[in-house]
């Protein structure tokens, strides 16, 4: 059986770089007793896995910047970071091909652009090696795990059932709801918080919405542009074969962290100052944009592991209200919230880049919890999702290599 959405999100980058193998779907499940009493137990580990990670990840980012007064000051440390945790990572690798989750940890740890909840959705797809379990009950601990991980990283429930019934298996909604179900309620009872982008008032007027679809269509061209540049880069790599590509790719990240400051890191810190439109500056907007999406699609060219969700929302947001400062100087009398305009940003940007309209839509509504916003991001997720598709070519993820 296909899977759900399998002709909408061909041609873009898999929003995680995992796939289970075909024999493991599918199969009648004895036990049933005994399995959901597993499924709970794998769910709350992978859970809670995913929710300290993203603690962890913050407090990380905020004890690397707090001795600098000043981003600048980081001086040729951001050039340095990246490119050794490349390096480790590939010597782990080589040493170690199964330790991927701890790989995903030390991407994290170098300030590479790497999606907060890879790890643990790396974690529960894991449950593809657990030893005595049959086949069937084996994909069972993977759709279960690999919904909570993505829960407790980003507190989205209907995200992570959207995610994994397109892109892992379409057959067993039930377990996926009540994993991702257990995944909220252990998100918030350790981290205490309900959303990952709390938002304030949002003010959606009718006129705006023609601009919001112009904005989502110039998000969807620059995430199409995106993913030529990252499948040339791997057309690069697999024609020159050689287990450092990485590395260069982190360099570039190094370097664009260097020149720019402000796109060193995941960006939390920067990303509340963007979402909440308080002392932000052009210069941030800027770097936590085009320059963000450069280092992307520079590490995720030269096969860099991990989920791109959070990147690309972080990357979206920083272009949408980009974008949304320029479209307002060309249309001064259409009001342009600019809260709406980065949701708008994030949605396109992922729609245009995974090619999954539905997960785009979906999750920064929910991240951020304002509904409010549904009509301008639904509208300009599928402006972005429809201008990429003509933009890209017959290159497919196959004939480009592999992470």
């Amino acid at each position: 059986m296909k899977f759900l959405q399998f002709f909408t999100h061909r041609k873009g980058l898999p929003p995680v770089d995992f796939s289970p193998s075909p024999q493991y779907l599918h199969l009648p499940l004895q036990r049933r007793g005994r399995m959901l009493w597993c499924c709970l137990l794998w769910s709350v580990l992978t859970a809670s896995f995913g929710a300290v990670v993203t603690m962890l990840a913050r407090a990380l980012e905020t004890v690397l910047l707090r001795p600098f007064p000043l981003p600048h000051e980081l001086g040729v440390w951001a050039a340095i970071i990246p490119p050794v945790g490349a390096v480790a990572v590939i010597l782990l690798l080589r040493r170690w091909p199964r330790a991927r989750i701890l790989a995903d940890l030390l991407l994290l740890a170098a300030a590479m652009p790497v999606g907060v909840e890879s790890p643990a959705m790396r974690l529960g797809a894991t449950g593809l090696l657990r030893p005595h379990f049959s086949e069937a009950e084996k994909e069972w601990l993977l759709i279960c795990g690999v919904a909570a991980g993505f829960t407790g990283a980003l507190g989205t429930p209907v995200a992570a059932v959207v995610c994994t019934l397109s892109f892992i298996s379409a057959r067993r909604p039930l377990p996926v709801i009540l994993a991702a179900t257990i995944g909220k309620a252990v998100h918030y009872g350790i981290t205490g918080q309900p959303l990952v982008w709390p938002f304030g008032e949002l003010h959606t007027a009718l006129p705006a919405l023609p601009v919001f679809i112009l904005l989502g269509m110039l998000t969807g061209l620059t995430a199409a542009l995106a993913i030529h540049a990252v499948w040339a880069l791997r057309l690069l790599t697999a024609r020159m074969r050689s287990y450092w590509w990485p590395v260069a790719g982190a360099a570039v990240v190094g370097l664009i962290a260097w020149y720019r400051p402000d796109a060193y890191g995941q960006g939390y810190e920067r990303a509340a100052l963007i979402l909440s439109v308080h002392n932000i500056t052009l210069s941030l907007l800027i770097s936590m944009s085009m320059y963000k999406l450069i280092a992307f699609a520079a590490a995720k060219g030269t096969g860099m592991q991990g989920s791109v969700i959070s990147p690309l929302l972080l990357t979206g947001a920083a272009f949408g209200l980009l974008t949304a400062l320029l479209l307002q100087l060309c249309f001064p009398s259409v009001p342009i919230h600019p809260p709406v305009a980065a949701l708008v940003g994030a949605a396109a940007m992922l729609a245009g880049t995974t090619r999954c309209w539905l997960l785009a839509i979906v999750l920064p509504l929910e991240i951020s919890g304002r509904l409010d916003a549904v009509l301008p991001v639904v509208l300009a997720g599928l402006a972005g999702y429809a201008v990429s598709a003509p933009v890209l070519t017959k290159h497919t993820p196959a004939q480009c290599g592999k992470d």
